[in-house]
């Protein structure tokens, strides 16, 4: 079934993503760069560092500096939207499904954390959450195809045929080159039961891995 995507090469909403299990999480909130910037004397410099280490691939150094960056500022929405997203890359799921909550409170309107909890809690199995998060990414970013393919997956783990195809179609009114919400239609007009659905699904999480 479902690929999962934000595949423009690792598309931190304009440069990198993180695949993980059904989705990627996106790493980079366009818009957002002013959120955060505040605080005691040495946070812009932790956080510089940490955005740094993480451009080198350092994680345990990124890690470090966005945990100091939320000592001198607690109410920093994007040090803890990048903690979550190397919690989610090192497989702590739990700890970031914890971080982009606190980043909601901090930031109710931030549309990659949506995402990205829907992405996280639809490959935790919390199907009814995963809608909840992903219909408030497309409400809020309306142009966001990946978050339309993550929704229509999980419409049809939940037995809505009809809303799942709505998804896939918006899907591809964004992104005509979509090739995984078109397949996932086309799976869905052949009347394919859940087994071939998850064969598909399946298959997509793994060739994602690389991402």
């Amino acid at each position: 079934m479902v690929n999962n995507t934000r595949n423009q090469s690792m598309k931190i909403k304009k440069a990198v993503i993180f695949s993980c299990l059904l989705g990627t999480i996106v790493w980079l909130a366009p818009g957002c760069q002013s959120l955060g910037k505040r605080g005691e004397p040495g946070y812009a410099d932790y956080y510089e560092k940490g955005m740094l280490a993480y451009g080198k691939d350092n994680r345990k150094a990124a890690r470090e500096n966005f945990q100091a960056a939320l000592r001198k500022n607690p109410r920093s929405a994007l040090a803890h939207f990048y903690l979550a997203v190397l919690y989610a890359e090192e497989e702590k799921f739990n700890m970031a499904i914890i971080g982009f909550t606190r980043v909601l409170q901090l930031e109710p309107n931030f549309p990659e954390a949506y995402y990205n909890l829907g992405t996280l809690y639809l490959g935790t199995g919390d199907t009814m959450e995963s809608i909840r998060m992903l219909e408030q990414a497309v409400f809020l970013n309306p142009d966001d195809a990946a978050a339309f393919v993550n929704l229509g997956k999980a419409y049809f783990l939940m037995g809505m045929a009809e809303l799942s195809g709505a998804a896939f179609e918006e899907a591809l009114r964004r992104d005509p080159e979509n090739a995984i919400a078109r397949k996932n239609l086309q799976i869905l007009a052949r009347g394919a039961g859940e087994m071939e659905f998850e064969k598909n699904y399946r298959k997509d999480i793994q060739n994602s891995r690389g991402l």
